[in-house]
């Protein structure tokens, strides 16, 4: 089930102003389906803030795929399902090292 089916389900996407944003985090899944599945992830930050990800964009369903990184994102802040703030993702970076020990941006 993708945010559209949920949002309905929350009664809607109350409206906020858009707002750029570069924040940095780690993806976690936060809902799941009967079978287990996770559907639904945010971004946790270090200052405790989380950002629901909005899987209808590329960048976003790559960000998702992706659980438990430390990545960079570059986005836009839409509306708020279930007290939770929604990222269009345009742009991110991998921040956890790979075996070489580097990192490598995406997008």
């Amino acid at each position: 089930m993708y945010y559209s089916a949920k949002i309905k389900m929350y009664g809607g996407l109350l409206k906020t102003p858009e707002e750029h944003i570069t924040v940095m985090g780690v993806v976690v899944p936060i809902e799941w389906d009967d079978a287990g599945h996770p559907y639904a992830f945010a971004l946790f930050t270090y200052d405790e803030r989380e950002f629901l990800i909005d899987p209808e964009c590329l960048p976003g369903r790559e960000v998702i795929a992706m659980p438990q990184q430390k990545i960079k994102v570059t986005g836009t802040l839409g509306g708020v399902v279930n007290n939770r703030r929604l990222i269009r993702v345009h742009a991110y970076e991998c921040m956890s090292t790979t075996a070489g020990g580097s990192t490598a941006p995406n997008h």
